[in-house]
């Protein structure tokens, strides 16, 4: 679980990209093995306009990870 307020200039999409490079290149000094890339990411927000920013990073980093946004209003 990753949570990020996406206060200041960085976003949702920015920060999670950021902390998949670092998770990999650890990833790699640990084992020798190349980067670490998840295949499915799982994002739940209540606004639309972060889900749009976090596909579009995600693409632009690594097209083979699969983004299932899902979109939440609160409960009533």
């Amino acid at each position: 679980v990753l949570s990020s307020n996406g206060e200041g200039s960085a976003t949702k999409g920015q920060v999670l990209v950021a902390f998949l490079k670092v998770l990999g290149q650890d990833y790699q000094q640990k084992t020798g093995k190349m980067n670490f890339i998840p295949k499915v990411i799982i994002m739940v927000d209540d606004r639309k306009k972060h889900l749009i920013d976090v596909e579009e990073k995600l693409k632009a980093f690594d097209r083979s990870i699969v983004f299932i946004g899902i979109e939440y209003q609160g409960a009533m």
